[in-house]
Protein backbone atom coordinates (compact mmCIF):
# COMPACT_ATOMS: atom_id res chain seq x y z
CA UNK A 1 0.00 0.00 0.00
CA UNK A 2 1.29 3.45 -0.80
CA UNK A 3 0.26 7.00 -0.02
CA UNK A 4 -0.27 9.73 -2.57
CA UNK A 5 2.15 12.59 -1.85
CA UNK A 6 1.87 15.26 -4.49
CA UNK A 7 2.30 13.41 -7.75
CA UNK A 8 4.50 10.70 -6.20
CA UNK A 9 3.52 7.38 -4.71
CA UNK A 10 5.48 6.90 -1.50
CA UNK A 11 5.37 3.79 0.67
CA UNK A 12 4.20 4.32 4.27
CA UNK A 13 7.60 3.50 5.81
CA UNK A 14 9.37 6.12 3.74
CA UNK A 15 6.63 8.66 4.43
CA UNK A 16 6.95 8.02 8.17
CA UNK A 17 10.71 8.65 8.02
CA UNK A 18 10.08 11.89 6.12
CA UNK A 19 7.58 13.03 8.74
CA UNK A 20 10.00 12.24 11.58
CA UNK A 21 12.82 14.07 9.80
CA UNK A 22 10.57 17.10 9.22
CA UNK A 23 9.54 17.11 12.90
CA UNK A 24 13.14 16.91 14.07
CA UNK A 25 14.14 19.72 11.72
CA UNK A 26 11.27 21.84 13.06
CA UNK A 27 12.37 21.09 16.64
CA UNK A 28 15.94 22.23 15.90
CA UNK A 29 14.62 25.38 14.21
CA UNK A 30 12.42 26.15 17.22
CA UNK A 31 15.38 25.61 19.56
CA UNK A 32 17.50 27.91 17.39
CA UNK A 33 14.87 30.66 17.34
CA UNK A 34 13.98 30.35 21.03
CA UNK A 35 17.55 30.73 22.23
CA UNK A 36 18.55 33.86 20.30
CA UNK A 37 21.14 35.42 20.19
CA UNK A 38 23.02 32.17 20.91
CA UNK A 39 20.66 29.86 19.01
CA UNK A 40 23.26 28.28 16.78
CA UNK A 41 25.52 27.46 19.73
CA UNK A 42 22.57 25.96 21.60
CA UNK A 43 21.65 23.72 18.66
CA UNK A 44 25.28 22.70 18.24
CA UNK A 45 25.58 21.72 21.91
CA UNK A 46 22.27 19.86 21.79
CA UNK A 47 23.14 17.85 18.69
CA UNK A 48 26.67 17.04 19.81
CA UNK A 49 25.49 15.97 23.25
CA UNK A 50 22.28 14.14 22.39
CA UNK A 51 23.09 12.71 18.98
CA UNK A 52 26.72 12.59 18.03
CA UNK A 53 28.33 11.46 21.28
CA UNK A 54 26.95 7.92 20.97
CA UNK A 55 26.94 7.91 17.17
CA UNK A 56 30.63 8.73 17.02
CA UNK A 57 31.55 5.46 18.64
CA UNK A 58 29.20 3.25 16.66
CA UNK A 59 28.22 4.70 13.31
CA UNK A 60 31.18 6.87 12.42
CA UNK A 61 33.88 4.56 13.77
CA UNK A 62 32.32 1.62 11.93
CA UNK A 63 31.78 3.69 8.77
CA UNK A 64 28.12 2.65 8.75
CA UNK A 65 27.14 6.11 7.50
CA UNK A 66 28.53 5.29 4.07
CA UNK A 67 26.37 3.85 1.36
CA UNK A 68 27.79 0.74 -0.35
CA UNK A 69 29.31 2.66 -3.26
CA UNK A 70 31.17 5.09 -0.98
CA UNK A 71 32.27 2.25 1.30
CA UNK A 72 33.74 0.39 -1.70
CA UNK A 73 35.53 3.54 -2.86
CA UNK A 74 36.93 4.08 0.64
CA UNK A 75 38.18 0.48 0.84
CA UNK A 76 39.81 0.74 -2.57
CA UNK A 77 41.49 4.01 -1.61
CA UNK A 78 42.81 2.42 1.59
CA UNK A 79 44.05 -0.60 -0.34
CA UNK A 80 45.81 1.57 -2.91
CA UNK A 81 47.41 3.67 -0.17
CA UNK A 82 48.78 0.55 1.54
CA UNK A 83 50.17 -0.95 -1.67
CA UNK A 84 52.12 2.20 -2.58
Amino acid sequence: QSLEYGSLNIDPGRRRRQILADCFEAFLAALYLDRQPVGFATVKVFTSTMLFSSLARTMIAGQRWMDPKNRLQYCLDEFNAQSE
